[in-house]
């Protein structure tokens, strides 16, 4: 996220009064929780585990092994590697096929 010199002098000047896109794109690129921009509510920074973790709720057949997956593959730094390079592999092999699915589901909890 790009923002000049006199851009930022304005806005903490309080010249300039920052418009919706500006505070989304803090809240993307710098992982903080709209809420607490906006606000002041809330924790200040997102948990992207936590947030991927009730994401997948809504996805995830098991939802024991999904945390017991997301809690390894944060800590470990093998366990990230080995998995990305499975995932690369398998999408080289599959990319065609698992596009198609992807297309053919309109809404993450179709079946």
């Amino acid at each position: 996220m790009k923002v000049s010199g006199p851009t930022l002098s304005e806005l903490e000047k309080g010249k300039y009064k920052p418009g919706h896109d500006l505070f989304y794109n803090i809240s993307k690129e710098f992982n903080v929780n709209l809420n607490f921009l906006l606000f002041g509510e809330g924790e200040m920074f997102l948990d992207p585990i936590k947030e991927t973790a009730s994401r997948l709720e809504s996805f995830a057949v098991n939802n024991e092994e999904v945390r017991k997956f997301l809690h390894y593959f944060e800590k470990s730094k093998i366990l990230q590697f080995r998995i990305l390079s499975h995932f690369n592999t398998i999408l080289i092999e599959e990319q065609p096929i698992i596009e198609k699915e992807i297309e053919g589901k309109k809404n993450p909890g179709d079946t």
